[in-house]
């Protein structure tokens, strides 16, 4: 049975057994390079597997970096979500750098909202996320996203260059205030 150390922490990738994000990583020190090792706690499979989501942490800057590789699937980017509201971050402003991910489907993108929305009602408004998107395709994709989202209060807006998102973060941190903004040009 998970304590609530264990619940806290944040969930490595879902098992490819069960599929559930009950998984914790394990230090293993074998010949093989590349991947990490991790111990999936409800039906006790061990695996490899090589993250595609990168998670840092600024509290000086309240402010999470987040850049997620190709094959993120629906399930770690939930747990991007948990994780934000497990460790008190939920009104950090968020960056998050989505180059060579994986297309979502509108199903995904409702279930992220959902959950989004579902942990607002419990933590507050969530802190403004830039998503940085530079091909055509993923761009269209988080744009949807954000337009989806606005409803929900949740602001999320899309840049085609980090320098950009880093720009309108760094102007709602110099105002000392999340609420929601918008940018002069998205797509600058």
């Amino acid at each position: 049975m998970p304590t609530i150390t264990d619940l806290l922490e944040a969930p490595g990738p879902p098992c490819p057994r069960c599929h559930r994000l009950l998984t914790k990583e394990i230090p293993l020190t074998l010949t093989h390079t590349g991947g990490r090792w991790f111990d999936c706690r409800a039906c006790k499979h061990v695996f490899r597997a090589s993250l595609s989501v990168d998670y840092a942490r600024d509290d000086a800057r309240r402010r999470l970096t987040v850049i997620s590789l190709e094959n993120t699937s629906v399930a770690q980017r939930l747990s991007i979500l948990e994780r934000q509201a497990a460790e008190g971050t939920w009104s950090y402003t968020m960056l998050h750098d989505a180059h060579g991910t994986t297309l979502l489907t509108s199903g995904d993108l409702q279930a992220l909202i959902g959950r989004a929305t579902t942990l607002a009602r419990v933590h507050g408004t969530r802190g403004p996320e830039a998503i940085v998107a530079s091909d055509i395709v993923s761009f269209g994709m988080a744009r949807v996203y954000s337009v989806l989202a606005e409803p929900a209060g949740l602001a999320i807006h899309v840049f085609h260059n980090r320098t950009s998102a880093e720009r309108w973060l760094d102007a709602i941190e110099r105002s000392g205030s999340t609420d929601r903004w918008k940018p002069e040009h998205s797509g600058a």
